[in-house]
C-alpha cells in the first residue's frame, strides 16, 4: 500500500501470530505404579531404585494442539531434551538422590510459557548415611583397640604365667642345687675324711727315712681316695717295701687299698711269713674271705723290693 509516508507491507501470518504464552503445569506423578494426582508436592522417597512418570500439560487458548514441551531432570540429565510433543516422560531406575524436574511449554509459535518443577528426594541407604560410616568407623577403631588391649592382656597374662613358672622353677632349681651342693659338702667331707685316715696308715716319713735314708716316694692319686698305696717294715732284720696297686679308683679303690693293708700287716707281722710267693697267696685267699667270694680276679697287684 502506498502512502504519503511510503509504503506499507502487510502481513497476514505475523497478524495471526499468537503471542500468549501457554501455562504448564503436571497433571501426576506415577511412582513406582502409584499414582498421584490433584496438588503434587515436593516429595521423598525411601531408599532403592524408583520408577518416576512425570505426566504434564500446557494450556493454550489458541491452537493448544500445537503446544511442545522441554524438561529436564537435573541430577539425572545433563541438559534440557528437545522439544517433544508428549506430555509423559518416565525414568526407569532412579536411584537416590536429590532430583528436580523442570518443565516449560511452547505455542504454536515457539511462545516460551512458565516453568514448572518438583523435586523429588529419594533417601540414601543406611550403608551410604554418614551417620552408618561414622558408626562403622568408631565400631572399627573400639574393635581394634578391644583386640589390641585383649591380645596384650593375654600377653601380659601368658608372660605372667612365665614369670611364675620361671620362679618357680627357680626356686626348685635353688632348693635342688642347695640339697646338691648340701650332698657334695658331706661327700667331699667324707671323702675327705677318708683320705685322712687313708694317709694315717700309710708308713710315715721318718720310718722311710730311716730304713731308706737316699731314697723318697712320691704318690699322687688320681682322686681324693685311691687304690694305690705303699708299706715299710723291716723283721728279722730284712726291710720290706710294698707298691700296691689295688682294682678301681677313688672309694672303691680307697676300699680295697685298706683291706690290701690290713691282709698285708696281718700276713707279714702276725703269721710271719717272709716269701713273697706266699705273702701273696696268703693276701689273695684273706680277700676272697673277706669279700665272701669263692674266686676272685687278682684285685692286688704288689712288687717287692
Amino acid at each position: 500500500f502506498g502512502t504519503q509516508n511510503g509504503v506499507v507491507k502487510y502481513n497476514s501470518k505475523e497478524v495471526m501470530k499468537n503471542s500468549v504464552p501457554p501455562i504448564t503445569s503436571f497433571q501426576s506423578i506415577v511412582f513406582n505404579d502409584e499414582e498421584k494426582s490433584g496438588t503434587l508436592k515436593d516429595t521423598t522417597l525411601p531408599a532403592g531404585e524408583h520408577n518416576i512418570e512425570f505426566i504434564y500439560k500446557g494450556i493454550s487458548l489458541k491452537n493448544s494442539k500445537g503446544l511442545k514441551y522441554k524438561y529436564i531432570l537435573e541430577g539425572y540429565d545433563d541438559d534440557w531434551s528437545e522439544f517433544t510433543e508428549s506430555n509423559i516422560k518416565k525414568y526407569t531406575k532412579v536411584r537416590e538422590g536429590e532430583y528436580v524436574f523442570k518443565v516449560k511449554s511452547f505455542n504454536d509459535d515457539g511462545v516460551e510459557g512458565n516453568m514448572t518443577l518438583i523435586k523429588i528426594d529419594i533417601k540414601y541407604p543406611y550403608y551410604k548415611q554418614w551417620w552408618f560410616y561414622i558408626s562403622l568407623l568408631v565400631i572399627t577403631i573400639s574393635t581394634l583397640v578391644f583386640i589390641i588391649k585383649y591380645r596384650e592382656r593375654q600377653q601380659l597374662n601368658y608372660l605372667k604365667k612365665l614369670s611364675n613358672e620361671l620362679d618357680l622353677r627357680t626356686s626348685e632349681l635353688v632348693e635342688q642345687k642347695e640339697k646338691m651342693e648340701e650332698i657334695n659338702k658331706d661327700l667331699t667331707d667324707s671323702i675327705n675324711y677318708a683320705q685322712r685316715i687313708q694317709k694315717a696308715i700309710l708308713p710315715e716319713e721318718e720310718l722311710v727315712k730311716e730304713l731308706f735314708p737316699q731314697n723318697f716316694v712320691i704318690l699322687k692319686p688320681r682322686d681324693i681316695v685311691s687304690g694305690d698305696f705303699y708299706w715299710i717294715a723291716e723283721y728279722f732284720g730284712k726291710k720290706i717295701i710294698v707298691f700296691a696297686d689295688c682294682t678301681g679308683h677313688g672309694v672303691p679303690g680307697g676300699f680295697m687299698s685298706m683291706i690290701g693293708r690290713i691282709l698285708l700287716r696281718e700276713t707279714c707281722t702276725v703269721k710271719n711269713l717272709r716269701d713273697p710267693g706266699v705273702i701273696l697267696h696268703e693276701i689273695d685267699q684273706g680277700l676272697v674271705n673277706v669279700l665272701n667270694k669263692k674266686t676272685i680276679l687278682t684285685p692286688i697287684k704288689m712288687e717287692w723290693i
